[in-house]
């Protein structure tokens, strides 16, 4: 049997760490959690994820500016990436047509669909998707 697939999640916020954390646990998932504002790309390059969760709203480097990086970096490039915030989600939408990203989960709407959702995400990579059930 393989290794479970890996989700690298970068937040400043300690709470929601903890909080997916424990949801991706639950549902089979290894946990990678990164809450510093430097040492970002090292942290996820050394984790190879299968998908990067990432915060919008970080300290210094914004959640939009480091998925820039992350495209430029090619141990990192082809990993989708779900932008995690609670900003509106006509504003989390457009960010993700603009840049490219695989989808966005809304802070605060951590229900139930969410490891089914990541699950389908990790499936197939092509589509953008939308992680937004209610609790």
């Amino acid at each position: 049997m393989g290794r479970r697939r890996r989700v690298a999640v970068l937040d400043d916020d300690e709470d929601v760490l903890r909080l997916l954390a424990i949801l991706l646990e639950r549902a089979g998932f290894e946990a990678a959690t990164y809450a510093g504002r430097f040492d970002r790309l090292n942290f996820l390059v050394r984790q190879e994820p299968d998908v990067i969760l990432l915060d919008v709203n970080m300290p210094g480097v914004g959640g939009d500016e480091f998925f820039e990086l992350l495209r430029d970096d090619p141990r990192l490039a082809q990993v989708p990436v779900l932008f995690l915030s609670s900003n509106d989600e006509g504003e989390l939408r457009r960010l993700v047509q603009r840049t490219g990203a695989a989808g966005y989960l809304v802070k605060g709407q951590f229900g139930r669909v969410f490891a089914t959702r990541l699950e389908r995400l990790l499936a197939s990579f092509a589509a953008p998707v939308v992680l937004d059930a209610p609790v």
